[in-house]
This record gives C-alpha cells, sequence and structure tokens, in this order.
C-alpha cells in the first residue's frame, strides 16, 4: 500500500514538473535595455562607378617676381572615370587665393581652376593648395605654390616704424626708413593724397630722382592710450609696380593706469555685486594704492598686492575688488571710483573709474514703459574714449521728477 502511494506522488511530481517547464518555456525573456546595431560611417567613395581625377599640373612655381605684383596659373581638371567627381579646394594661407572649379564634374567632363598668390610679402614663398575628391585612387591632392618675391624698393631698417616706451603725453620722437630702388629703371614714388594719420606727423622726402627716399614719422602728443596705427601708402608713377605700403606702430601706455577704465553693472544686478579693478604701473615706478573713495551707496573694496613673481616683469598689477550697489541704485548718470597712490607724479596720485549702468536694448516691437509726461532714463557719462581721465565730467543733474498729486486730486 505503502508502495502504491509513493508511486502516485512520483507520478503527480513528474506531471507538475512538465507544466511548469511549459510555462517557463512560453513565457518571454527578460532583456536588457535594446541597444541600436552601430552604424557604418558613410563612405566617402561613389556607389556607382568611380570618378579618376585627372589634374594639368600638381606644382605652381612661379620663380621670381616684384613685389605687390600677384602671380596666377589656370589649372585644368578632367574626369576620365565613368561617375561623378566632387572636387574641394582649400588654402593653406590667405596669401594664396583659389577658385573653385565646377563640381560635381560629370564623366569626360573638363573644368578648371586658378590660384593666385598676392606677392605682398617679400622673400621666399613656400604655400599649398589641397585638393579633396571623391577619387578613390586620390581623395587628397597637395598643390605646391613656391617662389621669390623681390621688393622693388629696400627699405632700411625695415619697411615698419616701432615707437616702444611712450607715454601718451611723452615728448616728441622722430624715426625714419631710407628707401633704395632695386628695380630695373627709376621709379617715381608719391604720398598718397588723403590718408588720415592720427598723432603721427609723416613726412616723405625725395634724396635721389627715382632712386632714394626718405620716410620720417614724427609723433605728436598727446598719443591716444593703446597702438597708434598708420598704413601709409606710396603710389609709383611705373605700370607694373604697385603701391608700396609702409606701417607704423607706436603705443602708448601711462606709466600707471586702470584696467577697465570704466566698469559696467548689469540690469540683471538686483542685489550688490563684486567686480574687480586692476592699477597697473611699470616696475620702475612702482606705487602703492592708499585709498579707494566712491559715492556709490554701501561701496566697498579690498586690496591685493602684486604677487611676488621669481623673474623681474616689465609691469606689476594690484587688484582691487570692489563691491558696488544694485543696477537701480547706481545713478543713470553714471558715478566714480577714485584711486589714491603715492606716486610722486600728480598725474597718478588720483585715478578715476568710471561706474555706469547698462543701457537696456529697446526695439521697435517694444511697447512704451513710459506714461506720457513720465520721465525717462538718462545715458550714462562715458568714459572719454582713448582717454585716462584725471578729472571726471560733473555728474549732469536729473530733472526734478513730475509732483505726485495729493489726495483728491489736487496739485500740491
Amino acid at each position: 500500500m505503502m508502495s502504491k502511494r509513493y508511486g502516485v506522488c512520483l507520478v503527480v511530481a513528474g506531471v507538475l514538473a512538465a507544466a511548469s517547464a511549459s510555462v517557463a518555456a512560453q513565457k518571454p525573456q527578460e532583456v536588457g535595455p535594446v541597444m541600436p546595431a552601430p552604424t557604418q560611417p558613410a563612405s566617402s567613395q561613389p556607389s556607382g562607378p568611380p570618378p579618376r581625377m585627372e589634374l594639368s599640373a600638381r606644382a605652381f612655381d612661379f620663380g621670381e617676381v616684384w613685389q605687390g605684383v600677384p602671380a596666377t596659373k589656370e589649372f585644368t581638371i578632367k574626369n576620365t572615370g565613368e561617375g561623378p567627381l566632387t572636387v574641394q579646394v582649400s588654402s593653406s594661407c590667405g596669401c594664396t587665393v583659389p577658385t573653385s572649379p565646377k563640381s560635381p564634374l560629370e564623366p569626360g567632363g573638363t573644368t578648371s581652376f586658378t590660384i593666385t598668390y598676392d606677392a605682398r610679402a617679400k622673400g621666399e614663398a613656400h604655400k599649398t593648395i589641397t585638393l579633396t575628391t571623391n577619387d578613390p585612387a586620390q581623395p587628397t591632392v597637395m598643390i605646391e605654390v613656391k617662389g621669390k618675391v623681390n621688393p622693388v624698393f629696400e627699405c632700411e631698417p625695415a619697411d615698419r616704424l616701432v615707437f616702444d616706451d611712450l607715454e601718451p603725453n611723452s615728448p616728441a620722437v622722430t624715426k625714419s626708413i631710407k628707401l633704395t630702388n632695386k628695380y630695373a629703371r627709376p621709379v617715381n614714388l608719391t604720398l598718397k593724397e588723403g590718408q588720415d594719420f592720427g598723432r603721427l606727423d609723416i613726412k616723405f622726402k625725395e634724396i635721389t630722382p627715382g632712386q632714394e627716399y626718405e620716410f620720417t614719422v614724427t609723433t605728436m602728443p598727446p598719443l591716444r592710450i593703446g597702438q597708434n596705427r598708420a598704413s601709409v601708402v606710396l603710389n609709383s608713377d611705373v605700370s607694373g609696380v604697385a603701391p608700396i605700403t609702409l606701417y607704423v606702430f607706436a603705443n602708448a601706455q601711462p606709466h600707471v593706469f586702470t584696467m577697465p577704465f570704466t566698469v559696467v553693472v548689469e540690469p540683471k544686478e538686483t542685489q550688490p555685486s563684486e567686480q574687480t579693478v586692476s592699477l597697473v604701473y611699470r616696475q620702475e615706478t612702482a606705487v602703492k594704492i592708499t585709498e579707494v573713495k566712491s559715492d556709490l551707496p554701501g561701496f566697498k573694496y579690498e586690496v591685493f598686492p602684486a604677487p611676488p613673481t621669481p623673474n623681474p616683469q616689465p609691469q606689476g598689477t594690484v587688484r582691487i575688488r570692489v563691491t558696488l550697489p544694485a543696477y537701480q541704485d547706481v545713478p543713470e548718470t553714471g558715478s566714480k571710483i577714485v584711486i589714491f597712490t603715492d606716486s610722486q607724479n600728480p598725474d597718478y596720485q588720483k585715478l578715476e573709474v568710471g561706474v555706469m549702468r547698462r543701457q537696456t536694448p529697446t526695439t521697435q516691437e517694444q511697447m512704451p514703459t513710459t506714461r506720457p509726461g513720465q520721465l525717462t532714463a538718462r545715458p550714462a557719462v562715458p568714459v572719454p574714449p582713448g582717454q585716462l581721465p584725471t578729472t571726471w565730467p560733473a555728474p549732469v543733474p536729473a530733472p526734478a521728477p513730475a509732483p505726485a498729486p495729493r489726495p483728491g486730486g489736487s496739485p500740491p
């Protein structure tokens, strides 16, 4: 009896196990997220019959040319393959300019393009032009551009004058360039009319007719802070001789100045904000800040002396962290920060930095934000362009606002 029961139990267990296995087989398996199949990069090769590029030349040697006379060469491309040919042309330098050939170019078709070297810089030239194509045999082709540019006039000491170590009010300084003719015949040069040289006095004198000239530049203080530049054009009377350009650079920096000259508070600054003002000085005229003042509400400052450097530096910098009021608390006419130093030069004992509000832009689409008769914002006082302010313009008083009506509507 016991053995029969045991046998029945085994049969039942077997049936249950088979049923469970069947259910498990029908239940879908849990898998992780399905990753997309990796895509193959698009082939730059043609899907149909391939093209074949035949180029007329792979170098441009223009030999020797005179400075300022461009050198040009034409190249021909022929598609000797069975599929459309695409060609893109690029240059290694802005002085070497290619045109664009026809692209795509049908089988059996011919197109052309040119390469021009402007020859502005004297001396040896080594440039490259790159052709990128869909020809499987030559996807990239380089064209070498080389030659020599001879100056029409030799300039001594150079074709430019550089004035360094100047202050805006430094005494006038004079420098010269001597021009000597290297051309095959006399060339008469004249100063092109109508040129503006700013605070630079330019004089051009003939020494030997058609052969030698003297170019002289004298600074005229006060110079604009920063670079005072001029590109001076000299015209020639010989066909084929391009105008000659001489360059002048006069960098004028005060021995002590602030950066920036003006700090701007943005409309988004609805709470007091911090900005940094730097006091820059030449090491031979090192100064210390003795005090910083401003009539702005809540104005604060903290001075950070220039850190020591292992090697001597031409300039030193002291940074000042200033706390400025919120945008709406800055006067519409602007304000200023006054920096006092221990300089022995009176010009640098008191330096001023302007503070102004950024004016919000207006467009025609914007609706008026003021009612008839209501006052509008006045522009902030700007820093004089290109000058370090030693005295700040007196604030322009804003007109008194219209009186508010008294209770009951009667005016005061």
